[in-house]
């Protein structure tokens, strides 16, 4: 879209650059979604909330959308305040970052988390999964026992193979 103005008493004509322009409501509804499927423990996880209009479109980002409660396993909010005083982002969206198990007691795994607004009643919260991983080495017992009896049998041959060399001797 251009704006363009001419001045009646000049008749010179101004015009704006080209912008986009949207018109939508107030959120109604929201999206949750994580930026990956699986982080690293101390990776920084972003969370992006849509926010909707009764008609689907990306809804404004005058009218705040109530306050939130973020129940998020193993993840520690950076930027995350409970009272939006407005959506942030001009396609109706608000973006947060959380580190990834930093606090607390850490526990690998698959995890579901809530996101809820309370000003929109129109929907329940918004679920999002992601994993989380130690991002350290993942050799279990198991493979340290198969390795430990792996060796004591390379040993062992080694030992018979010198008693035969003795042996001839």
């Amino acid at each position: 879209m251009k704006i363009k103005f001419t001045n009646a008493g000049t008749g010179d004509v101004i015009e704006s650059p080209a912008f986009t322009a949207r018109c939508a409501s107030v959120p109604y509804t929201y999206t949750a979604s994580m930026d990956k499927t699986t982080y690293n423990l101390g990776d920084i996880a972003t969370l992006t909330v849509q926010f909707l209009d009764s008609k689907g479109n990306k809804a404004n980002s005058v009218t705040a959308p109530g306050s939130s409660t973020y129940t998020l396993p193993m993840l520690t909010a950076i930027d995350y305040a409970t009272t939006v005083t407005g959506v942030t982002k001009a396609d109706g969206s608000l973006v947060y970052k959380f580190t990834v198990g930093t606090t607390g007691t850490f526990s690998a795994g698959t995890y579901t988390g809530t996101v809820n607004y309370s000003g929109l009643t129109a929907q329940a919260p918004a679920t999002v999964t992601y994993t989380v991983k130690s991002g350290a080495d993942t050799t279990t017992n198991a493979d340290v026992l198969k390795s430990i009896v792996a060796l004591i049998a390379s040993i062992n041959k080694q030992i018979q193979a010198l008693q035969k060399l003795i042996l001839k001797r």
